[in-house]
């Protein structure tokens, strides 16, 4: 193999390139100010292949293709093997015969069109250095993109705006249309965060957090998949009409308009939405520290109560360090939350930055990494209108509408409270026996 930061040779023996099908389904992001290059995408292959230590059978570094007659679009291409040890076996640190390791295949397609990257993926790791350097398209945009006027909303997944440790975190619905039989009462309160909707006879699914788009149906081979992807982009640059069912909950806002207005004060970890996709990308639930003997180095798995507690108590106060940076009040090592350009990310520091999750037979991945990468953070402001959630800022625009519901619905029992100026009334001495007049006591 290539040693690490050197040029993959280009290879396709198999002819992959051609054989590939996949489903209409990819992550959307803006390529943004910076052109992405084939240094950087090489970079990001020799990644992908030291993070599995598997063998590589195509690879293709931005390859130009013609689509609609005359438009280019640029791919690239990589397709891998490698062996996995099957999780119902536990060897510790004992060999492994090699009867047991499963064989595995892995792909990561990189489309660029315009000013947009779509990535398709499988049984992939080591692209948060890439991600991290796109833009993340406005969830209002990709919401709009799929749902039409007339679209049946099928199902939705909601997180809870609110940070209290004891609120209902995430509720989904489902039903044939949604529109006509989900209860919208307090929705606004509510951040959409995955939809599956009925357009004309197409099904299709939005996860707003990930912007993974997708469309039921046949596989497509990758010129099909190209003409998929530029359907969504021209979708994306028009005029979108925000569909009237999805306005009734809290809406994306353009992060950079509103960043510089907002203090950040209270950090809340969705718990529930790591141990999903620590579940849902079959990583190992335990935690592991990484520790240093000369030039070698270790993972060890550690039982530690204290340390389980603070990552168990996901809510903490917020203090200002500067500008961009602030740190978490209570906690015993410091977690620092930095307010950046295009989201808001979290890192740890002292004991909590030695800690990993495991993934497969050896790959290991830092907690707040983890936590950045599955955008399970939410950051509450000093205007309450606004929670960040899913690498987006969200606003509740109906938040005081929704005191005065509350107050419409409340009754006036006692006649005699419309003369209470206070609740105890002020200026009482030692000697006073009695509350004053125009106090509820």
């Amino acid at each position: 193999m290539a040693a690490r930061g050197t040029m993959l040779k280009e290879t396709d023996e198999l002819n992959l390139y051609q054989k590939i099908e996949l489903n209409e389904g990819a992550y959307f992001y803006l390529k943004g100010p910076r052109q992405i290059t084939d240094r950087e995408i090489n970079a990001l292959f020799v990644n992908i292949r030291d993070a599995k230590n598997c063998k590589l059978l195509t690879v293709k570094n931005r390859v130009s293709e013609q689509i609609n007659g005359n438009e280019i679009v640029i791919c690239s291409l990589l397709v891998f093997s490698y062996e996995s040890i099957p999780t119902i076996f536990n060897f510790g640190s004992g060999n492994i015969d090699k009867k047991l390791k499963e064989k595995k295949i892995g792909y990561l397609l990189v489309v660029e069109l315009g000013n947009y990257v779509v990535l398709m993926k499988k049984n992939v790791s080591g692209l948060s250095n890439f991600i991290n350097r796109l833009q993340i398209i406005d969830g209002k945009k990709l919401t709009s993109a799929i749902a039409q006027a007339d679209s049946e909303f099928k199902q939705v997944r909601l997180t809870n705006m609110s940070l209290s440790k004891g609120a209902m975190r995430n509720k989904g619905y489902e039903a044939e249309n949604l529109e006509n039989t989900m209860p919208m009462f307090g929705a606004n309160q509510n951040i959409l965060t995955n939809v599956k909707l009925k357009n004309d006879k197409e099904m299709c699914t939005l996860n707003v957090s990930t912007s993974r788009l997708a469309k039921f149906g046949e596989k497509k081979g990758i010129h099909e998949l190209f003409k998929w992807i530029k359907e969504i982009t021209v979708k994306l640059d028009g005029n979108l009409v925000q569909n009237d069912f999805i306005n009734h909950f809290s809406m994306p806002v353009t992060w950079k308009s509103i960043k510089n207005n907002l203090t950040p004060t209270c950090l809340y970890i969705n718990k529930f939405e790591l141990d999903n996709y620590l579940e849902r990308n079959n990583f190992d639930n335990n935690l592991y520290e990484k520790s240093t003997n000369g030039g070698d180095i270790s993972y060890n798995q550690i039982v530690n109560p204290k340390l389980k507690k603070i990552l168990s108590e996901v809510s903490w106060r917020l203090v200002k360090k500067d500008a961009k940076t602030y740190l978490c009040w209570g906690t015993r090592d410091t977690i620092i939350i930095r307010i950046n350009d295009s989201k808001i990310s979290i890192k740890f520091l002292g004991y909590l930055g030695k800690l990993y999750y495991k993934h497969g037979d050896n790959e290991y991945i830092k907690v707040d990494r983890l936590i950045n990468s599955c955008a399970c953070i939410l950051v509450g402001f000093d205007n309450a209108e606004y929670v960040y959630y899913g690498n987006r800022i969200y606003q509740n625009r109906n938040i005081i509408g929704d005191l005065d519901s509350i107050l419409s619905i409340m009754e006036d029992k006692f006649d005699n409270l419309a003369d209470i100026e206070s609740e105890k009334g002020k200026g009482y001495t030692r000697t006073d026996s009695e509350f004053h007049a125009h106090t509820i006591f």
